[in-house]
């Protein structure tokens, strides 16, 4: 594997019509907030996916689903 590559700046833009990152494995240290819009927006994991927060809200106008073989609530 190669060595480290370092950057740093104040304000990054990036416009692109499409992105594509491929990585073995990724960290992001988000200090403040990370706000994310989306028309889809499609996350998946092979295990575990865990949602952690003093609060949680999770808002739909149609409908809300939740499928597995054992559901825990509370």
């Amino acid at each position: 594997r190669g060595g480290a590559l370092g950057t740093a700046a104040d304000d990054v833009q990036r416009s692109a019509t499409r992105l594509l990152e491929r990585v073995e494995c990724s960290y992001r240290v988000i200090e403040e907030s990370e706000h994310v819009r989306a028309k889809e927006l499609d996350v998946r994991a092979e295990s575990t996916l865990a949602l952690r927060g003093e609060h949680t809200v999770v808002m739909a106008k149609k409908l809300v689903k939740v499928d597995g073989t054992q559901i825990h609530m509370g």
